[in-house]
């Protein structure tokens, strides 16, 4: 079994070099201070601060109790995160500890119960460049105008003592474990990450300083090494604890994996503890004190959470060991490799890999396509076709800088789709525009956003807030013509145009999320139903230095409230199977196919229409003109070339029922609009404007961390 194949195919951006070297140990000071609570050791943390050569040293403690875990203080992390900003920590005369920052969010936590509670946990926690709305993150091609919470939403406590975790409070400060720490207080795009005994802060929509420059093959020898002779029994059992509390409060639950029930009804460590023998085997690997042992059973814990790609319980970390490591590592894994309950993980692979080759192969034969072409745009006869791998390839700086008059607009996916939807829309002989994501892995939000208003879609969006019991029902505006500006011109763009999307069993995230806005905007799917994955996806770091990835509790939805993890139906099913098993996208791909069945369903589906006249070809081959037009970000080139297109008539086309089925028993749903006066537990701050806003860079962008399903396709071959 070529192992190291098999995980790399989930961790292809984690694998790039980083900007500087491994980075060395921290030591520490052996210095005994006495307190009210407890007894501790005084040491130094190197802080990185959104760059190589932006170092600090931060005060951290080792707590008797536990005396391998070094602890920082909330204060001194949080004013790092933010690059000087300070946030307001008092404490009540109750003895609790009332947090506040810049812009107005409040939250309680308790140290003798080891809770934290807020309204607006996003608006509390995360970096502000994410939860302020003014941030620049926010200046590119769509623009959110306003959020609605449907449901009765709650407010979110945190209960640290549920996982045996701590927290000290000392006159107006309170203490955390480091990894715990920056778990809880970091966003999607601007993060801290607790490795190698530094911190490092990174931000993930910039090429600059990325968790890139911090998971490196080197750096995950030495912490091997200094694991060489076992992990301490308090890091193994923390570092378990610290798996669970992030498995029971930040999962998405997005339906597929055969214990989602169990998780939701037990958690994590119940759920091992009693269901089999092998989820036992499981959590009594996962504390081992051998570390091979431990990533074994990160690694077997990670198919028991398996969704599709989203979630990586250990792949992106053991992928940077060497050889003689990782065949450490799964030797230990039972012999036949099966698990009780544990998800079909090679199954979903192979469904979403034979897709992949299926529609590459359909689409080479008609295009001649390369593997340097980003993108692929064609014409034949009355259908063009646009077609990306993923929805990563955008220029947030660029796009920064144009949206605040500091630069030309940038060519990247969105540029280049805007100006094919043109082109095809300005040719009189164009009826039909089809964008294929069949071979695209996912990427950021937005992107798919823009296209959707583009096509004409409605102009928002909803997303399950689990954490909240409510659901988010996002408005937004799209600069359509990108002009740099949003205003009525915008509104009223139309192409006349019949626009659809072609989707597969590979179309996964963002690739999932584009088919199901298509079908609530009532614009033509052909294909298979795409491969699912509703959740956002965010980042975290084990205590002992691996990176996690996890399918969160922002869930997109359709416009009926419907969990669409399950993937989106076509209206045309057009893949057969072959008799050696793979399968075949010819039909998805011949473009007199397509055209009937564009005609076809909007003949049926707009009744303010008249029939569109179709013409087919006979039966003998016809040699059709096409063009096509290759874009990269800096260069477009159009040739003129013919394709020999076959015949099909209307049996090749059959259409299937349109539906979305809801994964999940606990899905809300939405019902009545809650303004800021709904009854909430009492944190200083009851306005829910900030869970609309804040929530919305994950929504929008989810971070770098959908990179991993974008780079999915280089490594599954």
């Amino acid at each position: 079994m070529d192992f190291r194949k098999t995980i790399a195919g989930i961790t292809a951006t984690l694998l790039a070099a980083g900007s500087f070297a491994a980075l060395p140990m921290s030591a520490f000071a052996a210095d005994t201070v006495e307190t009210t609570e407890q007894y501790f050791t005084e040491g130094k943390i190197k802080e990185y601060i959104y760059a190589a050569d932006k170092t600090a040293d931060v005060e951290c403690r080792f707590y008797a109790k536990t005396p391998n875990i070094p602890y920082i203080s909330l204060s001194e992390y949080y004013k790092a995160l933010n690059n000087g900003e300070s946030l307001s920590i008092d404490k009540n005369e109750d003895g609790t500890y009332k947090l506040e920052n810049i812009i107005g969010i409040t939250g309680i936590i308790d140290t003798e119960k080891d809770t934290l509670t807020t309204n607006s946990y996003e608006g509390l926690v995360y970096p502000l460049e994410e939860a302020n709305s003014e941030s620049d993150l926010n200046k590119v091609f769509i623009e959110t105008t306003g959020t609605e919470i449907l449901g009765e939403p709650h407010a979110i406590t945190i209960d640290f003592s549920n996982y045996n975790i701590d927290l000290y409070g000392e006159d107006s400060d309170i203490w955390f474990p480091v990894s715990t720490l920056c778990n809880t207080f970091s966003g999607s795009g601007y993060r801290g990450i607790y490795y190698n005994n530094s911190i490092f802060f990174t931000n993930e929509t910039t090429t600059e300083f990325t968790s890139q420059n911090v998971f490196t093959s080197e750096s995950m020898a030495e912490i091997a090494a200094s694991m060489s002779n076992g992990r301490p029994e308090d890091l193994a059992v923390y570092n378990y604890n610290e798996i669970c509390r992030l498995i029971d409060c930040n999962y998405g639950f997005p339906g597929r994996i055969p214990i989602n029930d169990i998780l939701i009804e037990k958690g994590l460590d119940r759920t091992l503890s009693e269901t089999n023998d092998d989820t036992k085997l499981v959590k009594e690997h996962l504390l081992s004190t051998d570390y091979n042992t431990y990533l074994t059973g990160l690694l077997e814990l990670e198919q028991y959470m398996w969704d599709g790609g989203h979630t990586v319980m250990a792949s992106a970390g053991v992928v940077l060991l060497s050889e003689d490591q990782i065949q450490g590592v799964i030797a230990n894994l039972k012999e036949d490799r099966n698990y009780e309950l544990a998800s079909d993980m090679s199954g979903m692979q192979y469904g979403s890999m034979s897709a992949y080759q299926g529609a590459k192969a359909a689409r080479s034969a008609v295009l001649g396509e390369t593997e340097e072409t980003p993108f692929r745009y064609v014409i034949n006869g009355d259908t063009a076709l646009f077609s990306f791998d993923d929805f990563m390839s955008i220029d947030f700086e660029g796009w920064n800088n144009y949206y605040t008059g500091k630069g030309e607009r940038p060519e990247d996916l969105v540029s280049v789709f805007y100006e094919c939807v043109k082109d095809a829309d300005e040719n009189p002989d164009v009826k039909n525009f089809v964008v294929d994501v069949s071979t695209n892995g996912g990427g950021y939000v937005m992107v798919g956003l823009y296209m959707i208003g583009l096509m004409g879609g409605e102009s928002n969006s909803y997303y399950n807030l689990l954490n909240y019991g409510a659901t988010a029902k996002e408005n937004y505006i799209v600069d359509k013509n990108l002009d740099g500006k949003f205003d009525e011109i915008d509104n009223n763009l139309k192409f006349d145009l019949n626009f659809g999307v072609i989707a597969s069993k590979y179309s996964f995230s963002s690739a999932n999320t584009l088919p199901s806005n298509a079908r609530d905007a009532g614009l033509v799917i052909i294909g298979e139903q795409s491969g699912g994955g509703s959740c956002t996806v965010f980042s975290y770091t084990t205590p002992d230095g691996i990176p996690l990835y996890m399918s969160n509790t922002v869930r997109a939805a359709n416009k009926n409230n419907e969990n669409i993890d399950a993937g989106i139906k076509p209206d045309y099913e057009l893949v057969t199977i072959n008799e050696d098993g793979s399968k075949d996208f010819s039909k998805v791909f011949d473009f007199d196919v397509l055209s009937k069945c564009f005609a076809e369903f909007y003949a049926k589906n707009n009744t303010e229409t008249p029939d569109p006249v179709v013409t087919t070809t006979s039966s003998a081959a016809t040699t059709t003109s096409t063009t096509t037009t290759t874009t990269t970000a800096t260069t477009t080139t159009t040739t003129a070339s013919t394709s020999e297109t076959t015949s099909s008539t209307s049996d090749n086309v059959s259409s299937t029922t349109s539906s979305t089925t809801t994964q999940n028993s606990e899905t809300t749903t939405a019902a009545t609009t809650t303004t800021s006066s709904s009854e909430l537990p009492e944190t200083g701050n009851n306005s829910l404007t900030t869970v609309a806003v804040t929530f919305t860079a994950i929504a929008l962008t989810a971070g770098g961390a959908l990179a991993l399903t974008a780079g999915r396709k280089k490594d599954e071959e």
